[in-house]
């Protein structure tokens, strides 16, 4: 019954959201918000059955169909403003982003089935392709970046307040197997720390910078109930990219101070281990010295080395926490060579943007910070979750998002640095008209 009405609801939706983006493509910030909510609610499993019994079991359940579904929606309703949308406006991040999926679905084809290569490819090209169409096409004014801004923050306000209501209902389902760490409504504490890290930065950043005043109470609200669900998890991958994310986000508007936020960190980590005793949950995890990578980054390697041109196959893979290396282990080096490019364009562009941010106005450079740290989040965080290569996740699709405001701050201060220039050729040589008047002249005065 639960179920048959979440697809009735979900019916209904997908209808209104096509409708609103008929009539302006900038609607597709619900859906996109939808997007970010759902992928956040991921059912727990322990060895192949589910352990957790949570309200939104039905949207978890069908998390794939549901996510798809709202990108679907964006698709459609972008057909309507054909002439708004251009390739050459598409992140560079989402284009290499799709050719990865594709090249994970030719290998598939290889290592599992053929109908299992299409399903990757095809759900590629219905989620990622959209977005790197319709995303950049909304990007014109000021307020239609901060308005895609606060489609993020909903998403995860969304998926904060379905975590209160479990609250309500039973929150053990929030800690199904035991050890003290909050998942939330995510599959483990280490999917809510990749899920909830980034947002909490997204978060923040419309606390400090939404431009109406009505919403700041939500977006503080939010990102404080956020830092504290990170906290409980007990993940010190969550923390850490909540601290670099900061460290942009704040940057403008605390000043150099803000780079003590790592120091602050250290504290925070020294104050957690003088309170080990009270038997805090999640919290003592963050002040444990257990090394939970090495090895697996070990097995990562080993798995690699056998068969490094196509991988092994992603389900072959016995561990993966590593996007670097389980993209090797997984589909070969072609797959790490795509990663590797990605991230040489991405922080080209990041670094272009830092140095010519002094063209943007100080609401654009608010933007800049906040694109420029995710890039840095989404990097360091690969380290230590395989992320990069998911079909379905919520920093692939960051990325597109981010990058293609990254591409539009870039190509604001760019022109604006070229009518500068243009400008200052004009005061220095005067007019054009004055140029041909002054080589009519010599020529007379020649004859």
């Amino acid at each position: 019954m639960w179920t048959t009405a979440v697809v009735g609801l979900g019916v209904v939706a997908g209808i209104v959201f096509l409708v609103m983006m008929v009539r302006d493509l900038r609607a597709l910030v619900y859906p996109l918000a939808g997007m970010v909510a759902v992928v956040g609610m991921i059912a727990q499993m322990h060895f192949g059955s589910r352990v957790d019994n949570t309200w939104v079991a039905p949207v978890q359940d069908h998390r794939p169909e549901v996510f798809l579904a709202l990108a679907m929606t964006i698709g459609v309703g972008m057909m309507a403003h054909t002439g708004k949308l251009s390739l050459g406006r598409a992140p560079p991040q989402a284009l290499l982003i799709i050719l990865m999926q594709f090249y994970a679905g030719l290998l598939r084809m290889v290592h599992e089935t053929p109908v299992a290569g299409m399903q990757t490819i095809v759900f590629a090209a219905a989620v990622q392709v959209p977005l790197a169409l319709a995303v950049p096409a909304v990007l014109d004014e000021d307020e239609d970046y901060r308005h895609l801004v606060r489609g993020l923050g909903i998403g995860a306000v969304a998926w904060l307040g379905a975590v209160l209501v479990q609250f309500g209902v039973n929150p053990s389902e929030m800690n199904p197997k035991g050890g003290g760490r909050f998942t939330g409504l995510s599959g483990g504490p280490q999917q809510l720390a990749v899920y909830l890290g980034p947002l909490s930065v997204v978060l923040l950043w419309l606390a400090v910078n939404e431009t109406k005043a009505r919403y700041k109470p939500a977006w503080v609200a939010a990102a404080g109930f956020a830092v504290i669900a990170l906290l409980m998890s007990g993940s010190r991958t969550g923390m850490g990219l909540l601290i670099l994310g900061s460290m942009f986000v704040l940057y403008a508007r605390v000043g150099r101070a803000v780079l003590l936020l790592p120091i602050v960190g250290l504290f925070g980590y020294l104050a957690l281990q003088l309170l080990e005793g009270l038997e805090l949950t999640g919290s003592q995890r963050l002040v444990s010295g257990m090394d939970t990578r090495t090895a697996v980054w070990s097995v990562l390697l080993e798995t690699a080395l056998r068969n490094p041109i196509i991988g092994v196959g992603f389900y072959n893979v016995e561990a993966n926490e590593n996007s670097y290396l389980i993209a090797v282990a997984a589909y070969g080096v072609g797959m790490l060579a795509l990663i590797l490019i990605m991230m040489a364009i991405w922080v080209w562009m990041a670094f272009r943007l830092w140095t010519l941010r002094g063209w943007l106005t100080t609401p654009q450079r608010r933007l800049a910070d906040l694109v420029i740290g995710y890039m840095v989040m989404y990097f360091a965080g690969a380290v230590f979750e395989w992320y990069i290569i998911a079909r379905l996740d919520l920093n692939n699709l960051l990325a597109i998002v981010t990058g293609s405001m990254m591409v539009g701050l870039l190509r604001t201060a760019r022109h604006r640095q070229a009518e500068a220039d243009a400008e200052s050729i004009r005061q220095h040589y005067g007019d054009e008209s004055e140029w041909e008047g002054g080589a009519e002249d010599g020529a007379d005065a020649a004859a």
